[in-house]
């Protein structure tokens, strides 16, 4: 633990373990990798810094948003913005929404904390740089969703919609559209749960953050 009430660092196997039976029960998009990649792999630059895509003018921005732009085969780069935060938000952060739904864990989702490898069309793979919950299920489910606001959205995706706004001049209110749709996404796997439940769960994310609703 960094203290009490603090994130909980979790050893690679732990983690390997819970998150492979998250994605084993709930599908490929819920599957990350805790720790840094092999050298070998890591020198092949496949992965990329996710806080690095925050700025409008990174490279590893323009990367991700050409591999999107060419294998969806769309005709501009405003679409293929569109196209990407709503893929990004469904694969990048899906874990820690399904897991804050079914158990009230999150997952340290912040963009220091994630790699991600390109893929054809959308994320081959997501690795957690250092595994570790923000909140576990006895945390009070106030700080549980405000931690989940904060490591999904607040420095994650809404300043990824911000560079991609930058990039290719897609429309805010388009980009909140694609956040809010891979945030529903990555929500939707827990529709074992009663279809009331999951309607409460999304409008508890929701509540505060308007521009999703």
């Amino acid at each position: 633990m960094t203290g009490e009430g603090g994130p909980a660092e979790l050893d690679e196997l732990t983690a390997l373990c819970a998150l492979t039976d998250l994605a084993a029960a709930y599908g490929p998009r819920y599957h990350m990798l805790p720790g840094e990649p092999p050298p070998a792999e890591a020198a092949t630059g496949a992965w990329l810094p996710a806080d690095r895509l925050l700025s409008a003018d990174s490279a590893e921005l323009e990367r991700l948003l050409s591999a999107e732009w060419q294998g969806s085969g769309h005709r501009t780069g405003h679409a293929a913005a569109l196209t990407l935060i709503a893929v990004y938000a469904g694969r990048v952060t899906a874990a820690a929404m399904l897991d804050w739904a079914l158990d009230g864990r999150v997952w340290d989702v912040r963009p220091w904390n994630v790699l991600v490898r390109p893929g054809g069309h959308g994320i081959a793979g997501v690795r957690l740089r250092t595994p570790r919950l923000l909140a576990a299920p006895a945390a009070d489910p106030a700080g549980t969703l405000s931690a989940l606001h904060e490591a999904v959205l607040d420095s994650h995706l809404l300043p990824l919609a911000t560079a991609l706004r930058g990039a290719t001049r897609a429309g805010m209110r388009q980009l909140h559209g694609g956040v809010a749709h891979g945030c529903a996404t990555a929500l939707s796997a827990a529709a074992a749960r009663p279809p009331r439940e999951l309607a409460r769960r999304w409008a508890e994310f929701v509540g505060p953050r308007p521009e999703l609703a």
